[in-house]
């Protein structure tokens, strides 16, 4: 932070750089020693403002002399004002606004100090004091700021339960059950105790302002970090079949799977200048015109090179559209009056994996996608999978699974599924999509076969809205 205050003391010039208060050059072979310090230009005790916006470099001297109150308040009556002002040029304009005379003044609004933090006037704050004023009495019902519950957590060093860096971890949804915890403390007695500490630390002139400020009970962080690792996130479930059913392309069929439970080959009709590059042109069906493309391509490397030259082709020889094949899972589209399937589509999303037993009793699975469940009479069975065989279970993209992992039952929540793998998560983790593709972390998706649910004694549970879990536990 203080290689950042000190390039905003002069941007253009790092030789020309200067305490704004006393005129002294800071150099930067001073910068990390203990006669440059960090100021609140707005006094911390007054604004519990702790943010970058309100911070500069100052000689410590200087810093004694200002003490808690306001530059404007330390020289605004001397000879040495004007000669400020100016050095408070070089600084970005948020933080000149910070030496006006009214300045702290402007900062706590029209409430007074206490409001200021206990008064949030963004958007969704608003809203919700406006909606629980409806059935709770209006001075009962404060609405603390993002800086202040962010002060509390740094201070007591909450965001450690949920990070060991000590930054505040987005990535666990438990933040927001943290960030709960801290709001409850959020009273007009630990403002006003945190501003007596810090205007204490001002006067004493130490940097540390919080220092002297005690948790609310000598336990407090333990019991936190005991209920946040009983919390169980509980997410919406969604088992609606509302979407849509297939993709708006039509396919033809042109071969069979090339083995059980693989995808058959289908074609398409594709304008000529849709294809990409020589690669692309491999899936032409005809063999002619494919290695005519191919040796067309070869040559080329930009996208521009490459349309020019297939769009020359097309006027030369009249062929505006080819068909391609590929080996794809599609639906067929069948006739109403023979029964015949006379076109194919992909389908849009899956609606869930059914777990059904086999004639071995070991156990298997099925993915049914949106289209099979919109079919007449597809919920009617609750006993049979839509295979015929016995169903165990369905489940959903969202659900919550209790199974045994590394040697204990834990709670997973099924964060997607494609043929033969669901891929689970713990509930509290978010992010998870993004986190799993990087490669420089190390969170990956728990991936397990239907096949291997079993001896997992897997089942899938509730989690109501209050995070309680509803497990109905095991059966064969």
């Amino acid at each position: 932070m203080r290689l950042q205050l000190w390039d905003e003391l002069g941007k253009d010039d790092a030789m020309n750089r200067h305490c704004i208060y006393s005129g002294k050059r800071l150099s930067k072979a001073l910068l990390f020693s203990d006669e440059i310090e960090i100021d609140h230009v707005l006094p911390f005790s007054r604004s519990l403002h702790d943010g970058v916006g309100n911070k500069i470099l100052c000689v410590r001297q200087s810093n004694r002399d200002k003490g808690n109150r306001t530059p404007f308040e330390t020289w605004g009556h001397t000879q040495h004002w004007q000669a400020i002002c100016e050095r408070a040029e070089a600084l970005p304009e948020h933080k000149r606004k910070l030496f006006r005379e009214n300045a702290l003044e402007d900062f706590l609004g029209d409430g007074d100090f206490l409001a200021r933090h206990l008064s949030d006037t963004a958007y969704f704050g608003r809203a919700a004091k406006q909606y629980l004023t409806g059935i709770c009495p209006e001075n009962f019902v404060l609405v603390s700021t993002g800086r202040l519950t962010g002060l509390i957590r740094g201070k007591f060093g909450l965001s450690k339960l949920l990070s060991g860096d000590g930054r505040k971890n987005r990535e666990d949804h438990r933040h927001h059950a943290l960030d709960a915890a801290v709001i409850g403390l959020c009273s007009r007695s630990l403002i006003k105790r945190m501003s007596d500490a810090a205007r204490q630390a001002e006067e004493r002139g130490e940097q540390r302002l919080l220092a002297s400020l005690d948790l609310p009970w000598p336990d407090y962080r333990q019991d936190l970090d005991t209920r946040l690792g009983e919390i169980v996130v509980s997410h919406k479930p969604d088992h609606g079949r509302e979407a849509a059913l297939h993709n708006d392309t039509n396919y033809g069929w042109r071969g069979e799977p090339e083995k059980k439970n693989g995808s058959p080959l289908v074609g398409r009709r594709r304008p000529l200048e849709s294809i990409k590059n020589a690669a692309d042109a491999q899936a032409i069906a005809s063999e002619t015109l494919r290695m005519e493309i191919i040796n067309l391509l070869m040559p080329l490397s930009s996208a521009m090179e490459i349309k020019s030259a297939l769009i020359a082709y097309s006027e030369r020889t009249g062929i505006r559209r080819v068909i391609c094949e590929e080996r794809l899972s599609v639906i067929p589209i069948h006739d109403r009056r023979t029964g015949k399937p006379y076109r194919f589509v992909k389908g849009d999303g899956n609606f869930c994996y059914e777990i059904f037993r086999k004639p071995d009793n070991q156990w298997d699975g099925e993915v049914i996608n949106l289209f099979e469940a919109n079919q007449k009479g597809f919920l009617e069975s609750r006993m049979h999978a839509q295979n015929g065989m016995p169903l165990v279970m369905r489940i959903h993209k969202g659900d919550v699974v209790v199974m045994e992992h590394e040697g204990r039952e834990s709670i997973f929540r099924v964060t997607n599924f494609s043929l033969g793998k669901l891929f689970f998560t713990p509930p509290n983790e978010a992010n998870v999509d993004a986190r799993n593709r990087d490669s420089s972390t190390d969170f990956r998706y728990l991936q397990l076969a239907p096949s291997k649910l079993k001896q997992r004694r897997a089942r899938t549970a509730g989690v109501n809205i209050l995070g309680y879990l509803n497990d109905p536990g095991f059966r064969e």
